[in-house]
């Protein structure tokens, strides 16, 4: 793979990732408006499960991290759809890019775009809503690597699934909600109906919000994170795989149903 061709297309993905104040709303100003409205109920629903000195932030930071990175999935995806709308995904096919250049150059900023919104959400989060970790949260890193490479590999999978745009968002959202609900982003997997806890480690969110329970509320380290992220990064793997099996980079896309 020449190393020519990935550099202008990583800038021109990056371009049109961060071209509206679309992603700005939706990645930042709403999951920190939606931790706000949250966390005193979330505070009660820890300190019933015996974590007398939580405030709510120790649940609604993690779960809505890991709530909304997956929205990206699907903004993400309209960028494929859109480029062969405008054409330049067929013009980037005549280029001297090769298919490997082609995809290299679309995931990779961003994937730096979901780590970047992980962690900053993070960091605002504990300084705006007092999160006091019972562990350290730097551990908590390789989970946001793992997570953000599992958003991006469920991405391409995805478009490769998919042939309209109408389709990339119904089931994208919908995903988006199973993986919310279940994963304990949206209440703590313990007080999910017993079906629910039963499969709830088949989505990926379940280890993101697990590894940070453990360190964030239960004072664990480094030791308790790698098994999570490991999973997760089990997760990127599979879908990866997934993408390999069904994206292909002459397959045309409609954006309209």
């Amino acid at each position: 793979m020449a190393a020519g061709p990935v550099a202008p297309i990583a800038r021109q993905n990056a371009r049109l990732l961060l071209g509206n104040p679309g992603p700005l709303v939706l990645f930042f100003f709403t999951p920190l408006l939606t931790m706000a409205v949250m966390r005193p109920t979330f505070q009660r629903v820890l300190v019933g499960q015996g974590f007398t000195n939580a405030n709510g932030a120790e649940q609604v930071i993690p779960g809505f991290i890991t709530f909304f990175v997956f929205f990206w999935v699907v903004f993400i995806g309209r960028n494929f759809f859109a480029e062969h709308g405008w054409g330049t995904w067929q013009r980037l096919q005549t280029s001297f890019a090769s298919p490997a250049d082609i995809v290299i150059g679309k995931i990779f900023p961003a994937f730096c775009i979901v780590l970047l919104q992980v962690t900053l959400l993070f960091a605002i989060g504990a300084v705006l809503f007092d999160l006091d970790s019972a562990g350290p949260v730097a551990s908590l890193l390789i989970v946001g690597v793992a997570l953000a490479a599992c958003v991006v590999a469920f991405t391409i999978a995805l478009v490769g699934l998919v042939r309209l745009s109408v389709q990339l968002d119904a089931l994208g959202n919908l995903l988006v909600m199973v993986f919310a609900a279940l994963g304990g982003a949206l209440v703590p997997v313990a007080l999910l109906p017993a079906w629910g806890r039963a499969i709830s480690p088949a989505v990926p969110s379940y280890w993101a919000n697990k590894a940070a329970r453990s360190v964030i509320l239960e004072g664990q380290g480094l030791s308790a994170v790698w098994g999570p992220a490991g999973v997760l990064a089990l997760f990127a793997l599979a879908f990866a795989f997934l993408a390999m099996m069904t994206f292909r980079v002459s397959q045309a896309k409609v954006t309209a149903g």
